[in-house]
């Protein structure tokens, strides 16, 4: 069976919740929501039990470039306009292939 979530916000959880708690009914704040009655129950339901709709970190392979090092390779690049991606990847301190360097360039345009 495959399950399919409606994706909300977190500023329209909060809404939920504040809403649910003033004691108007699950299908009426669906209706003024445009939102499937099982999605409030569901924000509803998490936040009664964790006390928050903020959805909890994931675990996963962490990401080889954060914030800071994509910094510095845009830094690199500026500095080194012709360099090749071997040569860019020499340069930086973060051990990543080349396929990695070029997704990275792409996002910081």
């Amino acid at each position: 069976m495959l399950f399919s979530f409606f994706h909300i916000f977190f500023s329209q959880k909060e809404k939920i919740v504040t809403r649910r708690c003033d004691g108007i009914s699950v299908a009426q704040i669906a209706i003024e929501e445009n939102i499937p009655e099982r999605t409030i129950r569901r924000v509803y339901q998490q936040w009664k039990k964790n006390e928050t709709v903020e959805t909890k970190r994931r675990s996963g392979r962490p990401l080889i470039f954060n914030y800071r090092k994509r910094r510095e390779l845009g830094r690199i690049v500026r500095a080194n306009r012709r360099a090749t991606l071997k040569e860019i990847r020499q340069l930086i301190s973060t051990k990543a292939c080349e396929d990695t360097i070029r997704k990275e360039l792409k996002k910081l345009g």
